[in-house]
């Protein structure tokens, strides 16, 4: 064999650095997994981490329209009418 062979270290031990990180992700991992058994039970709590389907984007964006417009005509009423009372005393 080689004479110089024996001044190199033949197999060096993992850096600490690298033990870190594996043991990071390692416990990320199974925070991960204890996460994705969080919601399993409460249908409330996993419906607010699922995203929606379609039907309830579609009823969503409707909500969200139908208050745009009912803002819309209380300024346009607010313009056409502005010394009349509030509708809540008409």
């Amino acid at each position: 064999r080689h004479h110089w062979l024996k001044e190199v270290d033949q197999a060096p031990e993992k850096s600490d650095i690298r033990r870190q990180k594996d043991n990071y992700f390692r416990e990320l991992g199974m925070v991960h997994d204890e996460l994705q058994g969080l919601f399993k039970d409460d249908k409330l709590a996993r419906r607010s981490v699922e995203p929606l389907t379609r039907e309830e984007k579609r009823t969503l964006e409707e909500n969200n329209q139908r208050r745009e417009d009912a803002n819309e005509a209380l300024r346009m009423y607010r313009l056409l009418r502005p010394d009349a009372p509030p509708f809540f005393e008409e």
